[in-house]
């Protein structure tokens, strides 16, 4: 072989060049141009805009941002302590948050944006679930997952990762949008001198930036899109883009407020067939659900919610209700109960100080409450979140107004929690005769008021006719309230004339909104489910129950993205398994009482 051949040298191995060649030398490291990492090459660090390894090969030359440009070796700056730049958020610490709610460390006082390290105790376990903190046990909606020490960074560094800004007229994000500019990259940001330096190999791989944080960060920016443009007003009454705009207000001071909405918004998009959305928004939502639940579990100490200041207890009341969200649009059919039950803690001591009349924010944190409060399986066999007195006391003033998830029915909504209570008595109460009159006379008086909500409707959409479009929705929750009183009240069977000229109004209502695709469409679950439930079998061309099949088809591909819809249907055909010719009464919430299932019908 040729001696020329055996010294000749690969430009990129990092050896000596052969004695007969004259090459400079360069200094190498794993904190260079992304090419290089790309390429798993050492760069040059050439200060110039590009890297005499890329300009030698002739590839486009890639830097991360400015400040992770300067610092030359990543592990040089955590050997000397930097100053810790300007903490505009000091509320909320992503990894102290996970650490102090898995008891492996006590959160800081000042905690800042950067996660500090772990303790090298708890960075040297395998596995935080074998150590002494049982997570799983602690936490059982994480489903069985294992949670090491660099797993936790990497989810702190999720929420972290700095977010592309769009230019000045592009388009890319609508006006309004979230300012991400505080959600630095962990490799841009110094540790502080009272910060312990981490082993250095576990630093390395934890802390150096890579290709697939630039990913995430890309992705952080889809799901925040997905969530201004599409998410917000598909789930609205009104299709208005800013009605969770209370939400997004409150998510640049909120980590955990921010990593739910992402979550939310990557799960719908999941559900809707882009499954490269599904591993980020697990991760996500899983975060942003340790850390509410930490946050809610200092809410339950007593006093804890009337001395929270009136700002942080809205932010953590709308991070319960976004994860509520996450996983109702994740088909979740149990897991929510420290939400509910805590939240509702919460709920009840701040509207008690805020007056949802003059606060706009706190109206659609209220409006957004009742909402998910009487729509769910929770308020008929727990109870609800909030008192119907306070509900009653805040919603007196507003019954005429627009909402963006309640509509023009916030009337009927408030009504709702007197007919959760007549159930609840029924259900408690089926053989006192005194109490079961009492049951009887406030269902009576509950049907009177009904009419004259219906009247009241006619007479705003005369003064308002721009409100006309909302008559639809009105009048399918007044129908399915209607229904719930004489079918789970009085107990009627499915065969009572009453019952089935309610269920053919229903029905009808229910075709020509979602044919239609009229305002409050997107609401239409819980009316497809009561009605659905009542429902009798028929001949041909008349089967009420192939008509309900037909519209739950229709209103799944009109709506889309939502896995509790499925968990209902799976209910209401068991309730028609049970009651095959629609004779008896059969109560859907012993089904659910049976299957142990927390369900949402949002």
């Amino acid at each position: 072989m040729d001696d020329t051949s055996q010294n000749r040298v690969s430009p990129d191995d990092g050896s000596p060049p052969s004695e007969g060649r004259a090459r400079p030398k360069f200094r190498r490291s794993k904190d260079g141009c992304l090419t290089c990492r790309r390429r798993r090459k050492r760069c040059d660090l050439d200060p110039g805009p590009t890297c005499m390894t890329c300009q030698r090969l002739k590839l486009t030359c890639e830097w991360p941002d400015a400040p992770a440009r300067t610092t030359s070796n990543a592990r040089s700056v955590r050997g000397t302590p930097q100053p810790r730049p300007p903490d505009s958020h000091p509320q909320f610490d992503p990894l102290g948050l996970l650490a102090s709610a898995l008891g492996m460390h006590e959160a800081p006082t000042n905690p800042a944006p950067v996660p500090p390290p772990l303790p090298r105790e708890v960075i040297a376990q395998p596995s935080v679930g074998s150590g002494d903190v049982d997570l799983i046990q602690s936490f059982p909606f994480l489903g069985g997952f294992e949670i090491d020490a660099a797993t936790l960074h990497l989810w702190a560094a999720d929420c972290l990762q700095p977010q592309p800004q769009p230019q000045p007229g592009s388009g890319s994000l609508p006006a309004g949008s979230l300012d991400m500019s505080w959600y630095t990259a962990l490799d841009e940001l110094a540790p502080s001198d009272t910060e312990p330096s981490a082993p250095s190999a576990s630093s390395d791989s934890v802390l150096s930036p890579t290709s697939a944080s630039t990913r995430e960060g890309r992705r952080h920016a889809d799901l925040l899109k997905h969530f201004q443009t599409t998410l917000s007003s598909l789930v609205t009454c009104s299709g208005d883009s800013n009605g969770f705009s209370a939400f997004t207000d409150l998510a640049d001071r909120s980590t955990s407020l921010y990593l739910s909405i992402l979550a939310w918004a990557g799960r719908h998009m999941a559900n809707m067939g882009a499954a490269r959305y599904e591993a980020i928004s697990e991760r996500l939502g899983a975060e942003a659900g340790v850390m509410v639940i930490a946050e809610l579990e200092k809410v339950a100490q007593p006093g804890s919610a009337g001395r929270m200041d009136d700002e942080d207890a809205m932010t953590v009341l709308a991070t319960a209700l976004m994860v509520m969200q996450f996983r109702i649009c994740r088909g979740d059919v149990w897991g929510f109960d420290v939400l509910v039950e805590r939240g509702g803690l919460l709920a009840s001591s701040l509207f008690e100080r805020v007056d949802s009349a003059h606060n706009v924010r706190a109206a659609q944190f209220l409006d957004n409450l009742i909402y998910h409060d009487v729509l769910s399986s929770f308020a008929y066999t727990r109870g609800p979140m909030v008192p119907y007195e306070l509900i009653l006391k805040h919603t007196q003033g507003q019954l005429s107004a627009l909402h963006t998830l309640t509509g023009v029915n916030l009337p009927v909504f408030c009504m709702m929690y007197r007919v959760i209570k007549l159930i609840q008595q029924r259900r408690q109460t089926r053989e006192q005769s005194d109490a079961l009159l009492e049951v009887l006379g406030s269902a009576e008086q509950l049907e009177d008021e009904l009419e004259a909500e219906r009247q009241r409707v006619e007479a705003l959409v005369r003064s308002k006719p721009h409100l006309g479009v909302h008559r639809y929705y009105h009048e399918a929750f007044r129908t399915a309230t209607l229904i719930q009183i004489r079918g789970f009240v009085l107990c009627e069977s499915p065969c009572s004339l009453k019952l089935r000229l309610l269920v053919r109004q229903g029905l009808t209502l229910l075709e020509t909104m979602i044919e239609r695709n009229l305002a409050g469409v997107c609401s239409m679950h819980w009316v497809l489910f009561i009605i659905g439930v009542m429902a009798l079998p028929g001949g041909p061309g008349d089967n009420d129950r192939d008509r309900i099949d037909r519209l739950y088809d229709e209103y799944a591909k009109r709506i889309g993205g939502f896995l509790n819809v499925p968990r209902s249907r799976t209910l209401m055909h068991e309730v028609w398994a049970r009651n095959q010719e629609g004779r008896a009464f059969v109560d859907w919430l012993d089904i659910v009482l049976e299957y142990d299932w927390e369900v949402y019908f949002v």
